[in-house]
């Protein structure tokens, strides 16, 4: 029964680990409110373009070429071409994506953040190996010292077959076994959570364009 407990618990640990991250993503995210301003079609400066962008988040801050506009929404009028757009909020993960602007037009821009996932589970679970870990090693410990003074009284032919000692030791070094596949099993786990995050990332759309009237 013992030589068959680590291979259900490696075999569990497995199924764990290829759960997790299906299960965070599968989830479906419902789209939130965005909140818009009070955007006009004013006309639109000669030679230059339109980017309006709404987010989903208050005290949301956009960075389009390394220029803060401070808090969304936002309608800036930019140069024609390719911009860089960074969108951030405490507590969410950044969008950053480029758009194409044309003279003469409006590009509405709808960034949609997405929170982080917290990193305490892998963090607790690191933790949990390191007390399994320890518990392990002091049963293999206790285990091995059985077994060498076992190895004495054999050579000194004093060594009763009935001696707790060596079921104590098998049980032991069984119990060790499982604690070690299962500290590897917990470390491998948190370390997965704290490096990857499998949760959707934050995702920016592109509206129609708009033309507007050139002053």
């Amino acid at each position: 029964m013992l030589q068959a407990c680590p291979r259900r618990v490696f075999v569990l640990a497995l199924a764990l680990i290829a759960w997790l991250p299906r299960t965070s993503a599968a989830q479906p995210l419902a789209e939130p409110q965005v909140w818009s301003g009070s955007h006009g079609a004013r006309p639109i400066s000669a030679g230059l373009a339109r980017l309006r962008v709404a987010v989903n988040r208050p005290e949301t801050q956009i960075i389009v070429d390394d220029t803060s506009y401070g808090e969304g929404p936002i309608e800036v009028e930019l140069s024609p071409g390719t911009h860089r757009v960074l969108v951030s909020c405490s507590g969410f993960k950044t969008w950053v994506g480029t758009v194409d602007l044309d003279g003469g037009t409006v590009t509405p821009l709808r960034v949609t953040l997405r929170p982080t996932m917290s990193r305490s589970a892998g963090v607790t679970l690191l933790v949990l190996s390191t007390v399994v870990g320890a518990g392990g090693a002091s049963m293999g410990l206790v285990s091995e010292a059985d077994r060498a003074a076992l190895a004495m009284d054999r050579l000194a032919g004093t060594l009763n077959n009935r001696d707790p000692r060596i079921d104590r030791g098998a049980t032991f070094a069984g119990l060790a076994d499982v604690s070690f596949l299962l500290t590897a099993a917990l470390a491998t786990t948190g370390i997965f959570l704290i490096a990857n995050d499998p949760t959707p990332p934050s995702i920016g759309r592109v509206g129609r364009l708009r033309r507007l009237r050139v002053e």
